[in-house]
């Protein structure tokens, strides 16, 4: 099933989002250099090399953290978050983007959408002299949304979500979330939650 999208959102029929339209692929990251102007190279799956190369290109203006608050992009009161894993930084959720209902305890949203050049959320690793550095994305859609219009969990071209649910989900209702890495190396993979190499100063 590929997904399109209309209204104010680029229309993107290339990119495959649900489970039963793709088989999981047989991929390998190479080293991943810190430096952004350098592409993501994929082993055995150039669509999804091409789809990350996609969402490194409309991510690339958020390295200047004014333009993410902008775009309407904001800071999670539970500020830098780690763990004995390593850590996923400052997240900037777009509540626009997630539908989030106004008051909702736990927080939920209603947009049942995932649109893969536009990530609900940004991380942000926060810097010895104030600023922060963007070092990954995060895709989020609330599992009540997503399932009441599709009958397969979501995965970015054969790569699954990640289900948070109950205590899992920190303060949020049950929702699918996949993590990518595109402006920091990740030693444990590009799609892994935490990341070693990031820091809560």
């Amino acid at each position: 099933m590929l997904r399109r999208y209309h209204s104010g959102r680029a229309l993107v029929t290339a990119l495959c989002i649900v489970s039963t339209a793709c088989s999981a692929p047989d991929f390998a990251v190479s080293d991943l250099n810190d430096e952004p102007e350098l592409a993501v190279q994929w082993a055995g799956n150039p669509q999804l090399a091409q789809a990350i190369s996609a969402l490194r290109d409309t991510t690339d203006q958020y390295h200047d953290v004014t333009l993410a608050l902008a775009a309407g992009y904001r800071p999670s009161a539970a500020g830098c978050e780690s763990s004995e894993t390593g850590a996923m930084g400052i997240h900037y959720g777009h509540s626009a983007l997630l539908g989030v209902i106004r008051g909702s305890n736990p927080v939920t949203g209603t947009d049942p959408n995932i649109n893969p050049l536009r990530p609900e959320v940004l991380m942000y690793e926060p810097q010895l002299d104030g600023s922060r550095r963007l070092v990954g994305v995060e895709f989020v859609v609330y599992k009540a949304a997503w399932d009441a219009v599709n009958s397969q969990p979501p995965t970015f071209y054969g790569v699954p979500f990640d289900v948070k649910t109950g205590h899992a989900a920190h303060g949020h209702a049950d929702h699918y979330e996949l993590h990518l890495w595109l402006w920091r190396h990740n030693p444990l993979g590009m799609f892994s939650p935490w990341n070693p190499k990031v820091e809560c100063l």
